[in-house]
């Protein structure tokens, strides 16, 4: 081995240890800040709770089903293909459960657990053929 190749790894390993902690302050402050807005949602609006459930239903399933497609497309991230079909999927999928939502007044919570596993698989699979498709 040598002295350049350890120097190599050594390098690597600060440029790891680096990242790591940049995305950790990252994850926190998004974690932050989403707290600090769900707070005051909470005290400054007045909505009751069957409709607070039924959007927090729709929020918690979404992001359960876009941070499943993320993680799993890992090797994709820095091509704008995945974030482009992302964004379609979500504008898509918000058309289509908002204006649902908005017209009932209750949305139980095992809705969103027959929900999830479709929506999570129906946007698995569309992700997977557009990002496989040469072009």
């Amino acid at each position: 081995m040598s002295v350049n190749s350890v120097r190599r790894s050594l390098a690597t390993v600060r440029q790891t240890t680096k990242g790591r902690k940049r995305d950790l302050l990252l994850y926190v402050l998004i974690g932050v800040g989403l707290v600090v807005a769900s707070a005051l949602v909470a005290v400054f609006t007045k909505v009751d709770i069957d409709s607070m459930f039924k959007w927090l239903g729709f929020i918690g399933a979404t992001g359960i089903a876009f941070g499943d497609a993320i993680r799993t497309n890992r090797r994709h991230w820095r091509t704008r293909r995945l974030w482009l079909l992302l964004g379609i999927f979500l504008l898509v999928e918000c058309a289509l459960v908002i204006p649902l939502l908005s017209t009932v007044t209750q949305f139980p919570a095992i809705y969103w657990a027959l929900f999830l596993p479709f929506n999570a698989g129906v946007l698995a699979a569309y992700v997977a053929f557009f990002m496989d498709m040469r072009g």
